[in-house]
């Protein structure tokens, strides 16, 4: 699952245990979470409204393939570990 959370502030400390507590996760992006896990794109969604203000936004989108871009080989290890086809 890719995760765009356009917040970081240390009030969203459960948000960020909570996707901690998945399969896997990467942080390499300031506003991106990579998370692997069994849990639908809607179910991982639903976990972390818990976390939520009223005018906080998430998006979160289930990845299957057709990734590119420039990241640390660090990042690319764990895309190939948690996201191949």
């Amino acid at each position: 699952m890719l995760l765009h959370f356009w917040n970081t502030s240390p009030k969203y400390k459960g948000l960020f245990e909570s996707l901690k507590t998945q399969t896997s996760w990467s942080h390499y992006l300031p506003d991106i979470w990579m998370v692997s896990t069994e849990a639908s794109a809607k179910e991982l969604s639903d976990q972390l409204t818990d976390y939520l203000f009223d005018e906080d936004r998430l998006l979160v989108v289930e990845l299957v393939s057709g990734y590119a871009g420039w990241l640390p080989r660090k990042a690319w290890n764990w895309i190939d570990q948690y996201w191949h086809d």
